[in-house]
């Protein structure tokens, strides 16, 4: 198996475990806390994800790599098993914030680790097929999931989440002896945030990356809380399911026009126009519509954050090499900073499910329309 194929296969997994539980930590949270209680875990574990983001570059520098993703992943696989062996209390919420806190490290060392070899001619092709490759694991996780919890309580997802590391861990040693050797451009924080800030195609991406993120965001946490009300667990997974499936079935061919047309642009625009559509007719159905209906919603919706979120991976890898693992590293921030903003918003401005993602639709649709006047 080549390096790469490794890294694709670890990528699997580690994304299977996340898509098996992202949609149901809302679930499992709701079933001990207020809807409140879960929009502040959600607010701190994002801000304490951000504070290990920044300091997972300068630990690669001083560790290795590889030895930084052993931390990370062990250190996950403790908090996995709690959350699935405790009941409520404080025990779940510090459990649930730190495995959330340590996301985003797994997936700087795996950008850093692809972006090795990743040639730049093939940046958009090999960026389509490992979002390809990391999204089937979405979809297979929502497959997992409504086979799991159709016998099983919501808790043995967890413990399945942490095979599924283990199983990474094991990949991961197949990658060692190149990376611990690897020397890295000196961590500079304020040099990457310095070069973010006076790069203005940097800045536009970062802009498309944070609202694409503030969309996931909305959708994981509030969406499952908001179908909750009327849609049964098991049939919600199968939701997700279908509404993942363009992940799967558009980034690699996404990736491949990217790198021979140069469609970013396009890609982002028409992308936030469909996620903003969707969106206004997602929380404008009665709840007595048809599942399949909310599926085909879902479905669309994903069609345009498939291809967007594509368009902007390839344009800012396009940018970067595995030697700017301090701006990777920013870049991979906006997830946990994306679920800083949206529980914040909910708890200080939101009275509805319904004002939140019509505002969404609104956000979405403004950056559209800001990408489609200036240059990528």
């Amino acid at each position: 198996m080549s390096k790469r194929s490794i890294v694709f296969a670890i990528a699997f997994f580690y994304s299977l475990q996340i898509a098996s539980l992202s949609y149901l930590n809302s679930t499992l949270l709701s079933q001990h806390y207020s809807s409140r209680v879960v929009s502040v875990l959600y607010f701190v574990a994002s801000a304490l994800s951000l504070f290990v983001a920044s300091r997972a570059p300068r630990l690669m520098k001083k560790i290795g790599v590889i030895n930084t993703a052993y931390c990370a992943l062990g250190i996950s696989i403790v908090f996995l098993t709690s959350i699935g062996h405790v009941a409520g209390g404080y025990t779940l919420a510090l459990a649930f914030v730190g495995y959330f806190a340590l996301i985003s490290t797994g997936y700087s060392v795996l950008d850093v680790v692809l972006e090795h070899y990743s040639p730049p001619a093939q940046t958009g092709a090999i960026r389509g097929v490992y979002l390809t490759v990391t999204n089937s694991a979405w979809v297979i996780g929502m497959i997992l999931n409504g086979i799991v919890l159709k016998t099983h309580a919501i808790e043995i997802v967890y413990s399945i989440g942490s095979i599924f590391l283990c199983i990474c861990i094991l990949l991961l040693s197949r990658l060692g002896h190149v990376f611990h050797k690897k020397k890295h451009a000196e961590f500079n924080i304020r040099h990457a945030l310095h070069t973010i800030i006076t790069h203005v195609r940097f800045r536009r991406i970062f802009l498309c990356a944070l609202i694409l993120q503030i969309f996931f965001a909305t959708m994981v946490i509030y969406s499952p809380l908001y179908l909750g009300q009327f849609v049964p667990l098991r049939s919600m997974t199968i939701l997700f399911g279908i509404m993942l499936l363009p992940f799967v079935l558009f980034q690699y061919i996404g990736g491949k026009i990217c790198d021979h047309l140069h469609y970013e642009k396009r890609f982002i625009v028409f992308g936030f126009i469909i996620m903003a559509m969707a969106t206004i007719v997602f929380i404008s159905l009665p709840w007595t519509t048809p599942l399949f209906l909310f599926g085909l919603v879902l479905f669309v919706s994903r069609t345009g954050a498939a291809i967007a979120e594509v368009a902007i991976e390839s344009a800012f890898f396009r940018r970067v090499t595995d030697e700017d693992t301090a701006i990777v590293s920013i870049y991979r921030s906006i997830i946990p900073f994306s679920y800083i903003i949206v529980p914040l918003c909910a708890l200080l401005l939101f009275s509805s499910y319904g004002i939140m993602f019509c505002i969404l639709a609104v956000v979405l649709s403004s950056t559209s329309l800001f990408i489609a006047h200036h240059q990528l």
